[in-house]
């Protein structure tokens, strides 16, 4: 019988989140979870974070912002790469309108649709030293845009990443 209770305690305990500290209920407080290793501190609402709060997990990557029944909403995502992610969420994906800022320095600023750039933004390349603007479909530059390069413009219609007569 102790042995079951042993095994219990330890199961639930790694299964589960625990409260290490504050009200993980109906206040502010943090939780652990140990089955996949991530720790957020903010607010709850009836045992699920909802408000302000910061996750930071396993790896080292950082959301802080607005969470809804359990999910990031809104907010900034740092990255252990050095990427940075500013804008609205979906079921933990970047969906909406948001500025995904790459450690290289290239960045873009739009429309997102399931982690993928999809509608209409802006692209610098600064590597390139040149600046897309335009119509995006599954990360590719698609559908009318210009490009823009220190020296030059270049105007026309895109498709799939690639500029078409």
């Amino acid at each position: 019988m102790l042995l079951k209770l042993f095994l219990f305690f330890i199961l639930s305990y790694s299964v589960y989140p625990k409260c290490i500290s504050g009200d993980c209920t109906n206040g502010i407080g943090v939780d652990v979870d140990p089955n996949n290793n991530t720790r957020y501190e903010g607010q709850f609402v009836n045992g699920k974070k909802n408000g302000k709060g910061k996750l930071i997990d396993g790896d080292g990557n950082i959301f802080a912002g607005d969470w809804t029944d359990e999910e990031p909403v809104k907010g900034i995502y740092k990255f252990k790469n050095g990427d940075k992610y500013s804008g609205t969420l979906k079921d933990r994906m970047f969906h909406g309108s948001g500025t995904l800022i790459y450690k290289n320095g290239d960045r873009y600023n739009g429309d997102f649709k399931k982690d993928k750039k999809s509608g209409t933004g802006t692209m610098v390349y600064r590597s390139q030293r040149k600046i897309y603007i335009g119509k995006w479909k599954n990360d590719k530059q698609h559908g009318t845009g210009r490009v823009y390069y220190f020296t030059e413009i270049e105007k026309g219609k895109f498709q799939n990443g690639v500029k078409i007569p």
